[in-house]
């Protein structure tokens, strides 16, 4: 038996808000009255706070936070094959799935019980995401392999699984699941001991129920309430999680690589990010009694290239070495604004992450939640994301 130890980083996430001038005074007193907040509750958070930059005028927020390193160390040592962290009673029994599908339904299911997708998104890792986003209240993600469900996702207040809603506060979940921050499981030749990271950017446990990973993301800044909730078999757990983990093997050493991919295809992978990051945005506004963000091309391509600029050039940063602040980049491309905001992150396995990451940070929670913003611009290239929130003239 052998037994590997393997550390996987979640990513690292940052934003900045930049308010025109001619925004109203309100507007930027309660900016004015955050940022003291967040100077003294910065918590683990770095934070730089410009009420007024001289040069341009423009009021700015940064916060940045400490990116982790991986690390990889092989061992003799065993792992005994039992569960030192149970779970609660089995519930598959009563188990509704997602909207009356649950892992396992073929795809036909799905289409009788759904409808056609509104859109079916490519992954990395072997199976596609149908997207049913024709509203918000009810969003949902459905990922699909060889014709049969091996995920669900959602942040859809509508959803409810094992007595578990969005909104539950994690108190009430642990009552049905014990949530701990490790978790075992038996997958083919293998036990896997898979540590769930806890930060302030990414609040999640995971619990296991008939060979399901059940995945609680939970928002620490409403009362670690559920935000969102993803149900996977565990071959789609351990190949998209990210999670530090521990596995012993009798023979073949299990593998979750993601696929190799053309170019083009890299490229279709990263529009549906795009695409799946202003879902989820726009789900988990309306679910704040919030209107639902515009989709804008103009913007997308100055996130995008942002991204693209961050990976070639090796910086995690708003202000780009070569092209400068945020209101910088709108500027070169000609998009006028009252107010323009930009997330950033890079690491995260997909948007779901991402934006999970966001919300659990209050810079990036208040540009998403921000009542003012219209449109939406996104840009994802191999893990890097940018975000740009648009006020526009």
């Amino acid at each position: 038996m052998k037994r590997f130890l393997l550390g996987m980083c979640s990513g690292i996430i940052f934003c900045v808000i930049i308010a025109s001038t001619l925004i109203p005074l309100p507007t930027l007193l309660e900016f004015s009255a955050y940022a003291k907040h967040l100077r003294e509750n910065k918590g683990g958070l770095e934070v730089l706070v410009n009420l007024v930059d001289r040069n341009s005028n423009n009021y700015t927020t940064f916060l940045k936070d400490v990116p982790e390193q991986v690390l990889v160390t092989p061992t003799n040592e065993s792992i005994p094959n039992t569960n030192p962290f149970p779970t609660m009673a089995n519930h598959s029994e009563k188990a509704k799935g997602l909207f009356g599908i649950s892992i396992g339904s073929t795809e036909r299911e799905v289409l009788d019980t759904l409808g056609t997708p509104n859109r079916i998104d490519l992954t990395p890792y072997g199976y596609t995401w149908w997207i049913y986003n024709d509203n918000y209240k009810y969003y949902k993600q459905i990922a699909i392999k060889d014709h049969t469900v091996v995920s669900l996702y959602s942040v859809s207040p509508t959803w409810e699984f094992n007595s578990i809603k969005i909104g539950m506060p994690v108190t009430e979940i642990q009552k049905i699941y014990s949530l701990k921050d490790s978790v075992s499981l038996d997958f083919e030749d293998a036990n896997f001991l898979v540590h769930v990271k806890q930060s302030y950017d990414n609040k999640k446990y995971v619990a296991i129920d008939n060979q399901m990973a059940i995945e609680f993301y939970i928002d620490i800044h409403d009362n670690h309430k559920l935000s969102g909730i993803r149900i996977s078999d565990y071959a789609t757990f351990l190949a998209t999680g990210g999670y530090s983990m521990e596995w012993s093997y009798y023979r073949n050493a299990p593998s979750f690589k993601a696929l190799p991919l053309s170019a083009n295809d890299f490229e279709i992978v990263n529009r549906a990010h795009e695409r799946q990051i202003l879902d989820i945005t726009n789900a988990i506004r309306v679910r704040h009694q919030l209107q639902p963000l515009q989709w804008s091309g103009k913007v997308s391509d100055i996130a995008r290239n942002h991204a693209h600029d961050m990976l070639t050039n090796g910086y995690f940063d708003h202000v780009s070495p070569t092209h400068g602040k945020l209101s910088n980049r709108f500027n070169r491309a000609k998009v006028g604004y009252r107010m323009i905001a930009e997330n950033i992150a890079a690491g995260q396995q997909d948007a779901i992450e991402a934006v999970e990451a966001w919300m659990n940070s209050e810079g990036h929670r208040v540009n998403m939640l921000h009542k003012n913003y219209t449109h939406l611009g996104v840009g994802v290239i191999e893990k890097h994301y940018a975000q740009n929130f648009l006020v526009p003239y």
